[in-house]
């Protein structure tokens, strides 16, 4: 599904994936639509073993100057820009009012003209490739991460890392409805951290339902600092998020698989 992005060929990775499944004497997935698949193919149950996150650092982090003069709520986008995110939603969160923070390198392939009309606007802040000890910085900058997949057939078999790494820096996140995102949103429904799932994670099908969930977790554009604190940055939450987040490092996940 993502030989065109790779610039590979289709046809031979699907004869390649049929021969490894099958010769195998172990298989895992990582994604549910994976586990289906490779089962099907195996011809006998594969089980899912989904990514895993690494904790960021927590701690005050200074302000990165480029976010400073940004109106709060700011939302953030981290990870690589590219033909797998919608720049229908992106815009759209753009056109209701809240600010934008775009960090990752951009595939000059996708969207240029949109994504360079997007980057100019007031609101807006690209910053591109950082170094990896800065991310953390950025992360903390914002108020909620967005994963704003495309309906694809690569990104319905994935199993989006940024939404975790949204979620171990403290920040709540809004997730494109993937198969990947419905479970981890069924796993932290089972969760301690249960009681607060929908000020921690929200999925959306559509442009509509991003705004939508946006409202729910950073309120509307232009709020006051106070209502923002109150509402998406309070300890409190941000320690929930990392709490559910803790469930799915590789760690936790190692341990879990090796008992």
């Amino acid at each position: 599904a993502g030989a065109e992005l790779m610039r590979l060929s289709a046809r031979r990775l699907r004869s390649q994936e049929r021969k490894a499944v099958i010769r195998a004497d172990v298989v895992t997935a990582l994604s549910p639509v994976l586990t289906e698949r490779w089962s099907e193919l195996r011809g006998a149950p594969v089980p899912l073993i989904p990514n895993g996150c690494t904790p960021l650092r927590t701690g005050a982090e200074p302000l990165p100057p480029v976010v400073k003069r940004l109106p709060r709520p700011v939302v953030g986008l981290v990870g690589r820009l590219n033909s797998r995110i919608s720049m229908e939603i992106l815009e759209a969160v753009a056109d209701a009012g809240y600010s934008l923070l775009l960090v990752g390198p951009h595939d000059s392939r996708w969207e240029p003209r949109r994504f360079a009309a997007l980057a100019a606007r007031p609101r807006v802040r690209y910053v591109g490739r950082i170094p990896q000890d800065e991310v953390f910085a950025y992360v903390a900058a914002i108020d909620v991460g967005i994963t704003p997949y495309v309906d694809s057939p690569f990104n319905l078999a994935s199993f989006p890392l940024k939404t975790l790494d949204y979620l171990t820096a403290g920040r709540p996140a809004v997730s494109t409805a993937l198969p990947a995102s419905r479970w981890l949103l069924s796993d932290l429904a089972r969760s301690d951290q249960a009681a607060l799932a929908d000020r921690i994670m929200l999925l959306a099908s559509d442009a509509h339902g991003f705004i939508e969930a946006l409202r729910c977790l950073a309120g509307e554009p232009g709020q006051d600092s106070q209502a923002q604190n109150d509402r998406s940055a309070a300890p409190e939450l941000a320690d929930r998020c990392r709490a559910f987040a803790a469930r799915h490092t590789w760690a936790s996940a190692s341990a879990r698989w090796a008992q």
